[in-house]
């Protein structure tokens, strides 16, 4: 996917509703780091971003989107929705 770039203020409202990974690395790292978020916080044991392979930029997943979201369980009637 190419972009013109893409404005943090949506990160920490998706963070509360997907489980969600960012993956990071500039040119001045040797190393990428990698930091998992679920319900608006991160979640590693010792809190910081933990590091990792990966080449130079910035990886956003976004996994479960709506997964706490009671409205959206309720829309999801059948099995062929989920």
């Amino acid at each position: 996917m190419a972009s013109f770039g893409f404005r943090g203020e949506a990160l920490a409202s998706i963070s509360y509703v997907s489980h969600m990974t960012v993956i990071t690395k500039t040119d001045a790292d040797d190393l990428a780091y990698t930091a998992l978020f679920q319900d608006g916080k991160m979640i590693s044991e010792d809190k910081e971003p933990k590091a990792c392979a990966a080449q130079k930029g910035t990886t956003i997943q976004v996994r479960d989107l709506f997964y706490n979201s009671k409205q959206r369980k309720k829309s999801l009637g059948s099995n062929e929705e989920y």
